[in-house]
């Protein structure tokens, strides 16, 4: 019976550990500006946050409202907001209510072929994943199971910035 236990413990400890060392995936996705957004055109050596959303959705409307007036905090990351059901003119509707001119810090793509959850886990809107400058996965913030979010004060965000 100790065998089991000490084998149950140290499964646990592993597939947390494994989760611990995702990595950005090699993605791509329909960009707003016509082509592709990939992996290779996120800035090298930012932090990198990766949302899971919708335009209709009034916790990510909050939440970019979020950054957007805190948007000082964030000069060495970079955005990926990836959407998978609106429109193209409803993503780019967003991304230019809350972040325009913001090329090339602030991502904006549709998820055309439904591979976000291949690429970051399985995932519901809103959802944020937070990778270091090496490209690991050092946070993530989920819709609980009972459908409730509150939405990441921009400070917290910025703290895994390094």
């Amino acid at each position: 019976m100790a065998k089991f236990w000490f084998l149950a413990a140290f499964l646990i400890c592993a597939t947390a550990g494994a989760h611990a060392q995702q990595v950005v995936p090699p993605f791509s996705f329909a960009g707003t500006g016509g082509k592709a957004v990939t992996f290779n055109d996120m800035p090298k050596g930012r932090t990198l946050f990766v949302l899971y959303f919708s335009p209709d959705c009034d916790h990510c409307n909050k939440q970019a409202s979020l950054i957007r007036d805190q948007i000082q905090l964030f000069d060495k990351a970079a955005f990926l907001w990836v959407n998978a059901f609106n429109d193209m003119t409803e993503i780019k509707a967003f991304e230019q209510k809350y972040f325009p001119g913001r090329a090339g810090q602030f991502f904006f793509a549709k998820d055309e072929e439904f591979l976000f959850d291949r690429y970051f886990g399985e995932s519901q809107v809103p959802s944020i994943y937070v990778y270091d400058t090496q490209g690991k996965r050092i946070a993530s913030y989920h819709i609980s199971p009972d459908g409730h979010f509150d939405e990441v004060p921009a400070a917290t965000l910025a703290q895994h910035i390094h």
